[in-house]
């Protein structure tokens, strides 16, 4: 027997990735942690195969967000941080204020983000068609923000970052 948290991997918890096992001959105590399992890499696991290794996604983190500006334009701005020492390509992957909506604003082909560098979006990227399906923007009174990794298909690829937030002070980010 053994018991797993949903909290270990949100991604696991109702967009079809599967919580798969690091070490099927791991002592039986090590499989209450969350250091025994990772997310599928791909959609719905591998049920009945092997599981293949899951592909190499730079952790890309949302490192702002400010939601609420007095100064005009006042518009919402996410702020991406690359912590490797790698450049990341992101292309295709995609921004939204829902997790469990995770396909809103896709971001198209660009340059990798270099090591350590740093990445903005603001809401003429990402509400550029405001009530188009797809655009979003932030509300000052409380609202979330992901990442997550695709590949160039568009297909979800396991990775995800991001976080709830609360009300916002004018010109105070998120972060």
């Amino acid at each position: 027997d053994f018991t797993y948290d949903d909290d270990w991997y949100p991604i696991t918890d109702g967009l079809g990735f599967s919580l798969v096992v690091v070490d099927e001959a791991a002592e039986p105590d090590a499989w209450d942690h969350k250091s025994q399992w990772h997310p599928s890499g791909a959609l719905s696991g591998s049920p009945g195969r092997i599981e293949p290794v899951p592909p190499a996604i730079a952790p890309v983190l949302i490192t702002e967000a400010l939601t609420r500006t007095d100064v005009p334009p006042p518009l919402d701005t996410i702020e991406l941080y690359n912590p490797t020492a790698l450049s990341a390509d992101i292309s295709g992957w995609y921004l939204t204020d829902d997790f469990l909506t995770p396909k809103k604003f896709r971001i198209h082909d660009r340059p990798a983000m270099p090591a350590g560098g740093y990445l903005g979006f603001d809401e003429t990227d990402f509400n550029a068609l405001p009530g188009a399906p797809g655009n979003f923007s932030l509300s000052s009174k409380g609202d979330e923000v992901y990442l997550f990794s695709a590949d160039a298909n568009g297909n979800l690829t396991g990775y995800d970052h991001g976080f709830a937030f609360g009300a916002a002070e004018s010109d105070v980010s998120f972060g």
